[in-house]
């Protein structure tokens, strides 16, 4: 479970983080595997800092936030998320989705974040689809 992820400083991020446990030596245990990837921009030219002992990114900091009179921080993301969820005797199914997102970081303790999002499930010979959007402000303390 160890991400890859873009570790230079620019206004642009990639992370991939695949998810396989080992396999269990019993064959009734469960398995399921899957993952994500993301890409990220940051549009009004910040940087997003890699915390590299937890592995993680850091909130963004706008060069001037909106509270300051600036437009803070704007990025686009783009993420995809896959999941199998059948081993064994169980059948959850295959799920994907891809969801492009524009967040709005107003300072580097308040985010606005917009999301659309389209996913896919394919379980018992069926496949479902849905479309989904969803907004949320996110204060750090």
């Amino acid at each position: 479970d160890t991400p890859v992820e873009s570790l230079l400083p620019t206004p642009a991020a990639l992370q991939e983080e695949p998810e396989a446990p080992e396999e269990a030596d019993d064959p009734d245990d469960t398995f399921f595997h899957g993952g994500d990837a993301f890409v990220a921009w940051l549009i009004t030219g910040e940087t997003r800092a890699y915390a590299t002992p937890g592995g993680y990114f850091r909130a963004v900091v706008p060069a001037r936030s909106v509270m300051e009179g600036g437009p803070g921080a704007w990025e686009a993301v783009l993420r995809f998320s896959y999941i199998d969820l059948d081993s064994g005797p169980l059948r959850g199914g295959k799920f994907w989705r891809i969801s492009p997102t524009l967040n709005w970081h107003f300072s580097d303790n308040l985010r606005w974040e917009f999301g659309y999002g389209y996913g896919s499930l394919d379980r018992f010979e069926t496949t479902g689809r849905t479309h989904f959007f969803q907004s949320r402000v996110q204060i750090q303390i």
